[in-house]
């Protein structure tokens, strides 16, 4: 499943990229929660995309990675500039393992990075999908539908990030 968050902030992209990785894995990490899975942000060594604000699950040395985030600024427009030219529109993504099965999105990684000939290499118990850590075994009736009404409900109560 994919969550895109788009806003505007005031501030060099430098001054608050971590806070948006932050507010991202907050708003994900709040929606598990409501579905009894307890997650933290930290980079997940051997995971594809492997990125210091993956939201993880699992204990710090044996977490495995159960959504990957990522962020783009772009300066807004000239109409909607602050004074001093520091106002950013901000598109925050994550993309959360929900029922995905990690052998096969880690193989898909793989023959990519293998043609591509970068030499890397992922592991597939480093992830996770949302309905695995839940301990479910096949289908989850409505799975997705939850996991969608736990997102939108973490995001109205997750106030963005302020300079």
């Amino acid at each position: 499943m994919n969550l895109s968050l788009a806003y505007s902030v005031e501030g060099p992209p430098g001054a608050l990229s971590e806070a948006v990785y932050l507010h991202l894995c907050g708003v994900v990490a709040g929606a598990l929660h409501r579905l009894h899975v307890e997650t933290h942000w930290q980079a997940v060594d051997g995971s594809f995309c492997d990125g210091r604000f993956n939201l993880a699950w699992g204990p710090p040395g044996q977490a495995r990675k159960i959504a990957g985030t990522a962020q783009y600024w772009r300066r807004a427009p000239a109409a909607a500039q602050a004074a001093d030219g520091q106002r950013h529109v901000v598109l925050a993504h994550a993309v959360l393992l929900v029922s995905a099965d990690p052998g096969s999105i880690t193989q898909r990684a793989n023959d990519f990075e293998a043609e591509a000939g970068t030499g890397r290499h992922y592991e597939a118990d480093k992830v996770v999908s949302v309905q695995q850590a839940m301990g479910t075994i096949g289908a989850q009736p409505r799975l997705m539908e939850r996991v969608l009404d736990a997102l939108r409900a973490s995001v109205a109560v997750t106030a963005p990030p302020q300079p």
